[in-house]
């Protein structure tokens, strides 16, 4: 429908007006056949379903591809459900109240709107598929095949990856050291390298790294009498060297850069020239090894035409279309001269059928990109895993292990799954990704073999087996191989991985809360990140790039690639904290991040530490925690000494001592880190801020664990629980942050500002009761005294002092009773003569303002939005008992009309019956105000 009478209905413009009527009477019209249309298909679905008749059966690997698709199965699948009885303003339609609940929409100003950003969207998605498998309207069906497959990551050592690795890291660790005197021309030349280095320019590299080491495997599998099909993700393909990019800043950036910078960018550029230029010259003077570094910078497809010439067939975009049907049936040919067949992903992933169909040459199918995207891969796979096939499938992903693949690999599948996989698959679609990644974690190097092919289909088997999230956990545990080097050769400093199952309690532990902010410090290779859940903010802070880049791939958050002693305390906060910290001599490192945790921790939040235990540690705890002796007395003899000025870090301290609190301590037995290659003796320290001492829950008290082994350890921490975190009020400020409002003290007012329309019947009384009103001009609320404790009660639903809130707006929804007035009186500016102003207390809408003008109208009376000089905006009459017979008709003593909902003739008779009580002209200028007549 094109027809929206709405938008004129909203103008502030009276020029429009007129056209309302004719609009909404083509409106009703459209309404109307709509209405027919609708109920006849309801009828023929009635008689279908009492026929009983064939049924409806659809087969998709993805059905939805966005969540509004959906709408599609509408009335097939499922219904939207009844229409409300009346559409106040903010009142979602069935549809929309469907999407609300389903995917976390929301209305705003009359709409239905994306969910905002503390929805977790995937999580949702993955419901909605729960609850129509629920319903019985959707069910999940594998492939069933005869044959086996096998699924691996083939790991390649190559020396130009690692020496990309090794340069990047080179030049990272230049651009952080504050020490250095090039540092910030070095940060200038990594800010250049990853921005102009992207994510598809690594993309290139990677396949232009592993084409290689693809041909010659590929040879070895064609000796062994297979046929291969290898899939590329870029047809142009070739790469740009990584270290070739940097040039000496003179003058303007060159053209294509100078076309994406804004005049900040262009400054900054310009700015920093001379920094670069330094910073360059050192970097050609001391790595020419990496300036003269040998990339293949050939074509995949050129190498791979040279290496197998007539054996190899292509099918992509930009072969014929005719060669799209004899290129498949060449290769399918057992007695043909093509063994190998290149695909592009996007146009072969669907539509071609390559498997073998007789037993003669068994399939492998190789990638030379990641998978990105697992249901893509998935049907990528079926290429060569078909109804049909005759011997078993191999499929094989070429990994480089480098750490700047890992971060290529992880922005994309560490990602929530998208939604088309979340709609189809459901819980599934996160198992399938935590399976691509365990595949890529455990990437192997062994050459082609007879063997390969089986496993595949006994390992899905096992993993769609019911399991509970802690036997999971000890499937990750025992997934790792055990850790025999010597502790200097580890990955990075002072370095012990916390076994999976402690991990997932200490996580259990933190009692974490959905839209909380959480914090992982020393995060690792991503052992307890694993576990976060889905619902939080999380942060995860680790100085190693092998090991962050590790984590990213299993914990989607922030990833901050520092050491967590330069994280910022002011701009981070937490809720809850989950950290097994670099121990240190005697745990001095251990409390340091102890202490430092405990600044970043918000009231009411939890922090759950993996601890190290010794006389040394224990006594720096007990020090930290409780205090040295006589320190709280000197604490607060130097801050009154001082007058209070000059002693943040004693108030910080002072903090520390008063409000936080040991809630449970569990004692882990030897046996814990015995696969990472050590027996230390640790504990697990529950630690909670309270800045009100009479919310703190019961403390429990020392728990010592004794095990011989570390299953026994697993079975007895399996069902231990933590205390219960209290709940506490949110302050007002973070209230209103959390709902995208702010007040803020300027001199003498407190000026509320942020996304204010929506709530703005409400928050006016409140603004009034603080003597505060709007600020048409600045476009915000000021007041005389603070209104956030007002306002955040508001948000939460509480009850408020002196402030009595508007009532429902869905009785006036149709133009009747229910504006409130305030009643007001001034002073004519010009007439010198004393005014009587009925204010309205809210907005109304544009039917309800052209009742109240006519009214105001008969009674001597008429609108004036005027503020300047006294001025009260509202309807103006010259006697006090003018404005009382105002509002007792606007209010119900009077016949009201609603341009919208009534008769025409039984409108326009009701005017007529009032003739008598006004001439041809007023009657007519009734007729313009009411909307009914023209100009």
């Amino acid at each position: 429908m094109t027809v929206r009478s709405s938008d004129f209905s909203k103008s502030d413009d009276e020029r429009f007006w007129h056209q309302i009527p004719a609009l909404e009477e083509k409106l009703e019209k459209k309404k109307k056949l709509w209405e027919e249309r609708r109920q006849k298909h309801l009828e023929n679905r009635r008689a279908l379903w009492e026929r009983k008749g064939t049924r409806r059966l659809d087969l998709s690997a993805t059905p939805f591809a966005y969540v509004k698709s959906v709408d599609l199965a509408e009335g097939f699948l499922f219904e939207y459900g009844p229409e409300p009885e009346s559409r106040a303003y903010n009142t979602p339609s069935a549809r929309e109240r469907f999407f609300i609940e389903h995917f976390g929409y929301r209305m705003r100003t009359g709409k239905l709107t994306q969910p905002d950003a503390q929805v977790n969207g995937a999580l949702m998605e993955r419901q909605f598929n729960a609850w129509l498998k629920e319903r019985g309207v959707l069910r999940g069906r594998r492939l069933e095949v005869d044959k086996d497959y096998y699924r691996e990551f083939i790991g390649v050592d190559d020396m130009v990856g690692n020496k990309i690795d090794e340069g990047w890291e080179w030049l990272r660790k230049r651009a952080w050291d504050k020490d250095d005197p090039l540092h910030e021309g070095y940060s200038v030349m990594l800010e250049e390298l990853n921005r102009r280095f992207d994510y598809h320019a690594r993309i290139q590299l990677l396949e232009a790294i592993k084409a290689p080491h693809v041909v010659e495997r590929a040879k070895k599998h064609i000796a062994l009498g297979r046929k291969v099909v290898l899939f590329h993700s870029r047809i142009k393909g070739g790469t740009v060297h990584p270290f070739h990019i940097f040039h000496e800043r003179t003058g303007r950036p060159p053209s294509d850069l100078l076309g994406t910078m804004d005049t900040d960018q262009l400054n900054q550029w310009m700015a920093s020239a001379d920094a670069y230029n330094r910073a360059l010259a050192d970097f050609r003077a001391t790595r020419a090894d990496l300036i003269n570094l040998e990339i293949n910078q050939c074509r995949p497809l050129d190498l791979f035409a040279d290496a197998f010439g007539d054996a190899l067939t292509f099918y992509n975009g930009t072969i014929k279309k005719c060669d799209k049907v004899a290129n498949p049936n060449a290769f399918n040919d057992d007695d043909g001269s093509v063994s190998i067949i290149a695909v592009q992903d996007e146009g072969g992933k669907e539509g071609i059928s390559l498997h073998d169909t007789t037993g003669k040459s068994q399939r492998v199918l190789m990638n030379l990109g990641l998978p990105l995207k697992p249901t893509q891969a998935i049907q990528i796979e079926g290429r060569i895993y078909r109804v049909g096939q005759m011997s078993d499938a191999i499929f094989e992903y070429i990994s480089t292990g480098t750490s700047f693949e890992r971060w290529t690999f992880a922005s994309k599948i560490s990602q929530r799954s998208g939604t088309a996989e979340n709609l189809a698959l459901g819980e599934e679609a996160r198992a399938l990704s935590e399976a691509f990644v365990d595949a890529y974690e455990n990437a192997n190097s062994d050459a082609p073999s007879l063997q390969q092919g089986k496993g595949g289909k006994e390992r899905d088997r096992a993993g769609m087996e019911a399991i509970t999230p802690f036997e999971k956990a000890k499937t990750h545990y025992f997934g790792v191989q055990k850790n025999n080097k010597r502790r200097s050769r580890r990955e990075g400093v002072d370095y012990f991985s916390t076994p999976e199952p402690v991990s997932f309690k200490m996580v259990e532990w933190a009692n974490m809360r959905s839209n909380e902010s959480t914090l992982e410090p020393s995060a690792g290779h991503g052992a307890i990140a694993r576990y976060f859940p889905e619902d939080v903010s999380s942060t995860f802070v680790e100085p190693s790039s092998e090991l962050l880049s590790r984590l990213a791939l299993r914990a989607p958050g922030r990833h901050r690639q520092e050491t967590f002693e330069d994280l910022s305390e002011a701009a981070n906060k937490f809720h809850a904290i989950v950290m097994n910290p670099p121990y240190g001599s005697g745990g001095a490192t251990a409390m340091a991040h102890l202490g430092k945790a405990m600044h970043h921790l918000r009231n009411g939040g939890r922090i759950v530490a993996l601890l190290p235990e010794g006389p040394a540690a224990n006594k720096k705890l007990e020090n930290l925690v409780y205090g040295k002796d006589g320190e709280r007395e000197r604490l607060e003899k130097r801050i009154e000494s001082k007058g209070g000025k000059g002693v943040a870090e004693e108030k910080r301290r002072l903090h520390q001592l008063d409000n936080f609190y040991v809630m449970a301590d569990v004692g882990l037995p030897p046996v814990t880190f015995e696969r990472a290659g050590t027996n230390v003796k640790t504990h697990v320290v529950i630690i909670d801020r309270y800045d009100d001492a009479s919310l703190v829950p019961y403390q429990r008290g020392r728990i010592d664990l004794e095990a011989d082994n570390v299953n026994e350890l697993f079975d007895k921490i399996e069902g231990m629980a933590a205390p219960e975190r209290a709940d506490i009020p949110m302050p007002p400020a973070e209230v209103l942050a959390a709902n995208e409002l702010k007040v803020e003290q300027q001199g003498d007012e407190w000026i509320l500002t942020g996304k204010t329309f929506e709530m703005k019947d409400a928050i006016k009384p409140i603004i009034k009761k603080h003597s505060g009103e709007w600020d048409q001009y600045g476009k915000r609320w000021r007041a005389l005294s603070d209104p956030s404790e007002d306002i955040a009660n508001l948000l939460q639903g509480k009850p408020m002092e002196g402030v009595a809130l508007p009532s429902d707006k869905s009785a006036a929804a149709d133009g009747s009773a229910g504006t409130a007035f305030e009643l007001q009186q001034t002073r004519h500016a010009k007439k010198d003569i004393d005014l009587f102003v009925a204010s309205m207390s809210a907005r109304v809408s544009r039917d309800e303002y052209i009742r109240l003008k006519g009214i105001a109208k008969r009674h001597g009376g008429y609108f004036s939005s005027y503020k300047k000089n006294g001025a009260i905006p509202g309807f103006q009459f010259e006697s006090e008992a003018s404005r009382q017979a105002f509002i007792d008709a606007a209010v119900g003593g009077e016949t009201k009309f609603s341009r919208g909902g009534g008769n025409w003739q039984e409108v326009v008779s009701s005017f007529r019956r009032l003739a008598d009580q006004h001439d041809a002209n007023l009657l007519n200028q009734s007729l313009v105000d009411y909307g009914l007549g023209k100009e």
